[in-house]
């Protein structure tokens, strides 16, 4: 997850649903769901969507717009920027509790977060209730788990679900947002480390654990129950 440096007040008005227009010197092509920083804090303190990017805006459009950048009409001017842009934003969402992460020497407008930071962020957005997808008895990696399967590289995280396991092995669907299944056989690296494993057709080390309660939600969406129950019935 990417997270945008924004200062205040704006970032606060942007969190309240004040403010849906980012005012910018450049465009963006991103797009979906961001972590928002107030700049200097070193930490996350919200959420909101990229939906849009506005621009080169003109005086007329900034002036009759300024009430989405939280502006009066007499304070929408132009001239700050060489071109002036808005960045769309929408469903914004403010973290019950802010998350701190490593800010990187001389991020002045994205940070990449780490894996372990966007979990922590996913989670507060879910209502605190049961974890129903819990299998067996403490057990994260029985049939019909929905894992968190984790690589070192570019790939990112992936869900799946558990749909065999054969001693030290176990076959895990995860999709791609395509749609697209792809299935792997994962074996166990050390059984002294439950949750390293072998990703036999990319031949790396992955860490699997059991999914968050919004990993879940995610992966509920993308594969309907009736495609899960085939899957496990299959076996793959």
């Amino acid at each position: 997850m990417l997270a945008l440096l924004i200062r205040r007040p704006s970032i606060d008005f942007i969190i309240g649903g004040k403010q849906t227009w980012d005012v910018r010197g450049s465009q963006t092509t991103i797009r979906g769901r961001i972590a928002l920083v107030p700049r200097g804090s070193g930490t996350v303190t919200g959420i909101c969507d990229i939906v849009e990017c506005l621009g080169p805006l003109t005086q007329d459009q900034f002036r009759n717009n300024a009430e989405k950048a939280a502006l009066l009409k007499q304070d929408a001017r132009l001239g700050r920027f060489a071109h002036t842009f808005a960045w769309v934003l929408a469903n914004p969402h403010r973290l019950i509790k802010p998350v701190p992460y490593r800010h990187p020497s001389g991020a002045n407008t994205w940070v990449k977060l780490e894996r372990r930071m966007e979990r922590k962020i996913l989670d507060q957005l879910q209502p605190s209730t049961p974890q129903a997808e819990s299998v067996g008895d403490g057990e994260p990696f029985a049939i019909g788990a929905i894992v968190s399967v984790w690589y070192d590289d570019d790939d990112g995280t992936f869900i799946g679900l558990v749909v065999r396991t054969e001693g030290d092995r176990m076959k895990v669907v995860y999709p791609y947002q395509t749609e697209e299944i792809e299935i792997a056989w994962l074996t166990r690296h050390d059984e002294k480390t439950t949750n390293r494993w072998i990703d036999n057709t990319l031949r790396v080390i992955v860490e699997v654990e059991e999914a968050s309660p919004s990993q879940k939600e995610a992966f509920q969406r993308a594969i309907p129950a009736v495609r899960r129950k085939q899957l496990l019935k299959n076996g793959c």
